[in-house]
Formats: C-alpha cells, structure tokens, sequence
C-alpha cells in the first residue's frame, strides 16, 4: 500500500512540476476570439501564436459559448464588444485603448481597440481607413500582457502558458512622435536583403524554373516571401508604421535578365508592398540619385545632360511607386565622401522633389550624412557664396544643402555607430562628436519649413561592433538617450522633429535588443522618468519580461554592462578615470575589427570610418602603456560581466520555460564573446612589448590561439540557433550587395581575431602587409562594377612581378578564407 502511494505522491509531483513549466496554473484552459474588420492581416497572426502556447483557440460565439473562470475572451479591433467597452474618444492618432474586465459566468475579457493613421494631404499606396493602425498595435499590446514578446521578427517568444490577469486593467497610449521609420539596410548582406529586393538565391535570373546548381545555397524569393509577415508584425508590436528597403540596383544585372528594371522584380515588390499594407504599415524604397557605392540603385549618370538626368528621376520614381511604395528617401553625393558640384545635386533634388511630392503627392526625404570636409564652396558672378551657411555666413557643409532645396524635401540628419549626440567619437568619419548634427537638426525643426526625422542607428556592421562580433546593448540606451535629449530641447526650445528613421543592420548575436529597444523610444521616451539611465532599466524591464522572477536581474546585468561600454569604449575611462587621449585610447577602437580598407587610409594619412588605435605593430608608439592599461581595464571589467550573466543563467536554468532561456542563452553566449574578445586584444599586444621575452611572447601567442578555440566553440553553438539559413547570412557567396559573404560571415569566421592573430604571430611575410587577408573588392564597393576588372588586373600585376603584398589588395580569394589554414 505504502509503495502505491508514494507512487501515487511521485506522479503528482511530477505533474504540479510539468504544469509550472508549461502548463496552465494560474492560467486559461480556452480563448474565444473576435476580431473587428479594422486589422488586416493581424487576426490570422493572433490566431496562429495563441495556438503555439497549446491552448484551445475558437471564434467567439455568445450564444453557443459555455464559459468559466477559466476562459479568456479576447475582443480586438472595432467590434461590438469594444463599442460597449472602450471609448475613443481622448485617444489620438495611432493610439490605442485597453481594458480587462468580469464577463459572462466568471470570465475575463480583454478588449483592444485604436485609432487610424493620419495621413493629411498625402496619397498613400496604403489605405488607412482599411486597418486601423492604432488598433493592430494594440492587439500586439494586448497579446504582450498575456506574456507574448517580440523580440525578433523570426522568433517571438511564445509563452507556455496564459496568464490569468487583474480584471481591472485599463491602458491607453499614443505615440510621442508620428513617423517611426525602420530602415532596413539591404546594401548590407542581411537577413532580409534578398527577400526585399525581389530576389532569389542566388539571384542569377528571374527565371524561377532554374535548377540549383550543386554546392550552392538556393532559397526561393516564394519561400522567403512567407517569413515577412513576422516583420511587419515585429514592426507592429514594437510601434514601427513605418518601413523602408534600400532598392539595390546595377546595369549589368539586366542584362542576366532584368534583375534590376524588369517587371517581374516589380510585381514581387508590389506584393511586399501590399503585405506591408495589410498589418497597417507604410513602407518606403530608398533610391540614390547618384550614389554609386554599395550597389545603390542609382537615378541618374551623373555625366548626362539636365534633360536625360530628369527624365531618369522621373521614370525612376514613377516605377516605385507603379510597384506601390508609398514614400522614397534618397541621399547626396556621388558616394559618403565625394560629391558633384552643389549646382548639380540641388537641381537634382528639385526634380527628384518635384515628381514624388508634386505629381505623385507623396513623401520626398533626404539623408544628411555625417562625413567631413565637403562644403559648398561656389561663387556667383558678384564673387560672393551661392549657398553659405545661414548661421555662420561660410561655406555650408555639402551634407546640409538640402537647406536649400524646396520644402517638400524631409531631412534626415544621420549618425553612426554606438555614439549619441554629445559623445566623443574619437574621430569616426573624421567627427570630434556628432553634436553639430544635433544643432543642424535643431535649425532645421526651428524654422518649420519641412519634416525633420532623427536617423541614427543600431549596427554599424562593417568591421566596428556585429560582425566582430560584439554585444553592445549601449546602442539601445544611447538611441533612447538621444530621443530624451532631443525631446527636453523641443521642450526648452520650441521646436519639433517628426520622428525618427533607425538604421538597422542585423539581428543576431543580441542586436535584437537595442533594435527593440530604439523601436519602442520613437513611441515613448519615457519623458517622465529623469534620469536616462532609470529610464534605460525601464524599458528593459518591460521588454525582458519574457524571464519572468529573472527581468528583474537580466535588466540590471545589462544597465550595468552599458554603463561600463560607456565609461570605457565611449569616453575611455581606465579606473573611472578620463582618456588623456581619445584620438587612440577609446576603448571601442581596440574591440572593433580591422582589415585591409581600414590599414590603407591609415597609412595614407586619411580620416575614416571607425576610431584610431596604437597598433599591434607599433610597440614604441608613446602611447603603447595606455593602450595596454585600457586593454587590462576592458579584459577585466567584460569578464566579470561574463561571470555576472553566467551566474543569473545558472539560478535561471529549470526555471524558465525553452524559449526563455534560449533568449538568455543568447546574452550569455555573447557577453562570453565580448569578455573573450577584450582578453585575446590583451593578450596579443602582450605578446608584442618590447619586455616581453620570446618565450612570454610564444606562451602568450598560445594562449590566443586557446581563446580562439573557446570563441569557436560557442560561435558553432550560435551558428545553429540562427533564425535563418546559416548559409544565407553567414556565408561566402556571391549575393546583390558588393560583399561576398553574409553579414555575420566575419563573426562566424572569427576573422577579425583570426587576421590579429595572425599578425602578432607574423609567421609569413604577408601579415605585416596592409593587404592581409582582404577580402574587399574595391572596384566594385565604389563603383559597383569591376569584379572581374580587379581580378584581371591582379592576375597581370602578379605576372609581371609585382608582389602579392600588394595585389591582394586588389581582390579577395574566390574561395572562403579558412582559418588557421589561411593564416
């Protein structure tokens, strides 16, 4: 007897243990649904993610339905339940009201509603009337205090179980500024930048029925089609109505057939277009007018006549928005650093102006880019300044001459990198800070001429934080700080920005975050809270929930490890102590990558893109000691981070639910990177002092091979939790954006640490040359063509003698680098 109880207390403890981790204590047996005719594709997508938890879904029914304690009905949109419970009518614009109350026999009901976009005088492909904007984000709102979190587009996390929630519930909200724009920068290798531009992989026809060739990675356009709707949901959930794809673009590709102009490219982006509509979001192609760099879909030939250049702007603009895009931004210049004369690009603005705002009656915006040393320096007839400055009375910096344009064109003043707009930036794109980006934004919103969006971002991709990779959730505090900052000068100043275009390059290895993060600041900057770093914890906490009793510690963790990025990447601070020299001692300089097209500038003597640094191969620079004391403060303060994550993960583990702990598994693994990479920086330029002896110098080379091996091992775990093909984004392929790889290829590879490695080993006569393992193709980076021109003329230079220390700068390898083999 006494053996078939404790049978009997076994089994009852196994199940009270399977019910809490992921079964129904506390929470709804079934939801009832009804959904209004205002949300689009939004029904389809709740419908789906309630089903994932296991629970029972069905459609609402008043007169069949038996209901309990334990069901939940869930009313969203404009139905009868939410004309009986929920008014309106203080809720503004895009916003959205919530409310749980008692229903019929001991239920709960949540209703959601919202308002629709308003679009003024423009002619939208959208129709706003159609999906309600307001009330599709309150669906996702809704959804979210049921435990739902979106924190990747292809991986929201689904909770195991529904809570039962208070009945006394009310929320209403509205956003804080109208446009919330998400640039999706597909000159980048991306997620999503195939899918966006209407192609397959690879792309090499529009012919569908091409057989993959063996030892190729092919996915189709149709296939990657079907994960968008996780997108714009993302976007949905985290307030983004706005979206835009860079539309990438090259003559040659036409000629394969009509990859760039031909109208089967076309009615693939109608039918992204048309999807985007359905979940209530604008969406927006980013065009050049001259801008030949990165594959850029270029508008004109910039060595045409006035009259082809116009008609060229004019066939552009109207094939967008034939393929029913509903705005189009563009930048200056001929590239970020070199420009035609201001005469040209304002008439190109003009025209380019003039057709979408005049003819079509939609939105025309601008970039205004944050390179130095281009002004506006022509003269009229009388010897006096065409565009001076109208501050100062000198040469107005290029970047800003949309000042000039007509006032239908918007303005997107931009910043790069993690920093904010009163950081230092040690030099990067030749900036002491970026506080005259900040002051140009201001002038502009001031004098009410046109719309002024902030457009930061929260990757930088090439060579400085995610494909290093390094985890820097300061990108999220700095985006919201920026927004708080500008926000209290709107405030003090009389002034308004209409919001905000985020940069976004990524999401893997935790770029989710702060792209979330970023997302949800445009809606609400939580101007309530005074101090920015509270307000940072804020935001997490919400964000974070999906830890459950571990939010509390994880949002900490990562206030504390931004903290300490701030005090020693941004401002270089060793023992809290200020650089005496931000020029090369901040501390992000050391941790970002280096390769060939970052060495030759510097050699050269020219300003780029990312912080200077005393190099590996420069011990008796006079900087070298406090090189190597911020590369000690770094290796110290990321590894107790590494062990502060490593020991909320260990509390967490049986605890939380699969795919919470595979989110936490994520900031683990990456935070054990960035603690990994700040040691193996360390312990290589120990191997390189001038007091090291060899033997140090070859255990200490040893050492960093050791820390590679460790790095490799979680980058293979990594590797198979990619939300997407493995292939697609961490690949060496050929692929619609100049570089030959995916975006995280140089992550995967540790080829940032691996080229270091090699150097301070410097075992063959190549490492010490500044074309070390290059894998950039110049020709084409700049130009977009000369693929085959570059490999040509290094083939010639080879044979005639010259050596390889030099034309490898020319090309890459047509096959992947493999390390250490290619050491």
């Amino acid at each position: 007897m006494r053996s078939i109880l404790s049978k009997w207390v076994c089994l009852c403890l196994l199940l009270c243990l399977c019910l809490c981790e992921g079964g129904h204590v506390d929470g709804y047996d079934v939801v009832y649904c009804v959904f209004g005719e205002n949300l689009g594709a939004v029904p389809n997508r709740v419908r789906s993610l309630l089903r994932e938890t296991g629970i029972r879904v069905e459609e609402w029914d008043a007169e069949a339905n038996q209901l309990n304690s334990s069901s939940l009905v869930l009313s969203l949109g404009n139905t009868s339940l939410s004309s009986r419970y929920l008014s309106l009518d203080d809720v503004r614009s895009e916003g959205f009201e919530i409310s749980t109350r008692e229903y019929i026999s001991n239920s709960t009901l949540i209703v959601a509603n919202g308002k629709p976009m308003e679009i003024g005088t423009r002619q939208f492909a959208l129709d706003v009337d159609s999906v309600h904007y307001g009330a599709a984000v309150g669906s996702y709102a809704a959804l979210e205090l049921l435990g739902f979190r979106f924190l990747h587009p292809l991986a929201p996390y689904i909770p195991s179980f529904l809570p039962t929630l208070s009945r006394d519930i009310y929320i209403t909200e509205s956003p804080y500024w109208e446009k919330r724009t998400w640039h999706i920068h597909t000159q980048h290798p991306l997620e999503f930048t195939e899918v966006l531009n209407g192609y397959d992989i690879p792309m090499f026809s529009n012919d569908s029925s091409k057989t993959c060739p063996r030892g190729v990675h092919c996915e189709t356009w149709e296939d990657m089609f079907l994960t968008l709707d996780g997108l714009f949901e993302w976007l949905l959930a985290n307030r983004q109505n706005r979206v835009e794809v860079l539309l990438l673009g090259n003559e040659k590709w036409d000629a394969w057939g009509e990859l760039t102009s031909g109208t089967k490219r076309q009615l693939r982006l109608r039918e992204i277009n048309r999807l985007a509509h359905k979940y209530g979001v604008l969406i927006g192609a980013d065009i050049p007018l001259a801008n030949l760099q990165q594959h850029g879909w270029a508008m004109v030939n910039i060595r045409d006549d006035f009259d082809t250049q116009k008609s060229d702007i004019e066939n552009r603009v109207d094939w967008a928005f034939t393929a029913e895009y509903d705005f189009i931004s563009t930048e200056s210049g001929l590239s970020e650093f070199t420009k035609p004369s201001c005469d040209t690009m304002l008439q190109l603005f003009e025209v380019y102006t003039s057709r979408v705002t005049t003819h079509w009656k939609r939105e025309a915006l601008t970039k205004v880019h944050c390179s130095t040393d281009q002004y506006c320096e022509d003269v009229n007839e009388n010897g006096e300044l065409k565009y001076p400055d109208p501050r100062t009375g000198e040469p107005i910096n290029f970047n800003f001459l949309p000042t000039y344009a007509s006032e239908g064109l918007a303005v997107m003043p931009h910043t790069v990198q993690v920093y904010s707009l009163d950081d230092p930036t040690a030099g990067a794109y030749g900036n002491e800070n970026f506080s005259y980006m900040s002051d140009y934004m201001t002038f502009e919103a001031s004098l009410k001429k046109r719309d002024v969006l902030f457009y930061p971002e929260t990757a930088y991709w090439v060579n400085v934080d995610v494909d290093v990779p390094l985890f820097i959730p300061l990108f999220g505090q700095r985006r919201l700080y920026d927004l708080r900052r500008t926000a209290r000068q709107q405030e003090e100043q009389g002034f308004r920005i209409n919001g905000q275009m985020n940069f976004e390059s990524g999401w893997e290895y935790g770029y989710h975050l702060s792209n979330v993060i970023t997302a949800r600041a445009a809606w609400n900057p939580l101007m309530d809270e005074a101090d920015d770093w509270e307000a940072f914890l804020i935001s997490l906490r919400h964000v974070l929930g999906l830890f459950g009793d571990f939010a509390e510690d994880v949002s900490h963790a990562i206030v504390r490890l931004s903290q300490t990025q701030a005090e020693v990447m941004v401002h270089g601070k060793v023992h809290h102590q200020e650089s005496s020299d931000l020029t090369k001692l901040s501390g992000h300089a050391y941790m970002s990558g280096a390769d060939t097209w970052v060495d030759i500038p510097r050699l050269l003597g020219l300003s780029f893109t990312q912080p200077d640094k005393v190099h590996l191969t420069e011990p008796s620079d006079p900087q070298w000691e406090d090189a190597l004391k911020i590369l000690s403060e770094m290796q110290h303060r990321f590894g107790a981070h590494a062990q502060d994550f490593m020991d909320i993960r260990n509390r967490a583990e049986g605890v939380l639910d699969r795919g919470a702990m595979a989110y936490l598994d994520e900031f683990v693994d990456c935070v054990k990177l960035l603690a990994l990479r700040a040691e193996h920086n360390q312990v290589l330029y120990m191997s390189q002092d001038l007091h090291t002896t060899p033997e140090e110098r070859n255990r200490l080379l040893l050492r960093g091979r050791e820390l590679l091996t460790k790095a490799g091992r979680i980058m293979a775990d990594r590797a198979e939790l990619f939300r997407v093909p493995v292939m697609r984004i961490a690949g060496w392929r050929q692929n619609p954006t100049v570089y030959p790889y995916g975006y995280v290829w140089s992550a995967n590879s540790l080829y940032y640490w691996w080229r270091d490695q090699g150097i301070a080993e410097n075992s063959t006569y190549m490492a010490s040359s500044p074309c070390y393992m290059n894998r950039m193709e110049p020709l084409e980076l700049a130009f977009g063509w000369g693929k085959a021109v570059e490999e040509v003329i290094r083939i010639a230079l080879e044979k005639a003698g010259v050596p390889d220390t030099f034309t490898t700068c020319l090309a890459p390898p047509l096959h992947e680098y493999k390390f250490p083999r290619d050491l």
